[in-house]
């Protein structure tokens, strides 16, 4: 499949989960950059999006946004209600990748205006699998 992907930007603080990530869209043909941010403050500040004061992004706009919920300061929740606060919908798919199961987080990371729920996969041979699946329901 040919995917529209300019650039996806990774939320989360753990080396080997974006690495593992990062690999799931190789094994897919994903080619485009990957960017990242180890705390939802760096992603919001990779948008141009000041959390205080939301107001229109003016910094980078990614194609896609993969999110972790467990971060240090704001985390995937707090990223998510300053995206809610904007004045226009961001218009990029944010899907959380999280290793919690937990429907109350599946339910409120919906409220906040999540595109999907994935919880990390268990093995490594399954990201593969994942990051397929992310692209087919943001894409297709």
């Amino acid at each position: 499949m040919n995917y529209p992907l300019e650039t996806i930007l990774i939320v989360d603080d753990s080396d080997v989960e974006y690495d593992l990530i990062c690999w799931g869209f190789e094994q897919n043909g994903i080619t485009c950059p990957i960017l990242r941010a180890q705390t939802a403050e760096e992603g919001l500040d990779r948008l141009g999006i000041n959390p205080a004061d939301p107001q229109s992004p003016t910094g980078q706009r990614p194609t896609l946004i993969l999110l972790d919920l467990s971060m240090p300061g704001l985390g995937g929740f707090g990223f998510l209600k300053v995206l809610k606060r904007l004045p226009e919908p961001l218009g990029i798919p944010v899907v959380v990748v999280s290793s919690s199961n937990n429907p109350a987080d599946i339910t409120i990371s919906y409220q906040l205006g999540a595109t999907a729920f994935f919880k990390k996969p268990d093995n490594v041979d399954e990201y593969a699998e994942k990051t397929r699946d992310i692209l087919l329901i943001c894409f297709e």
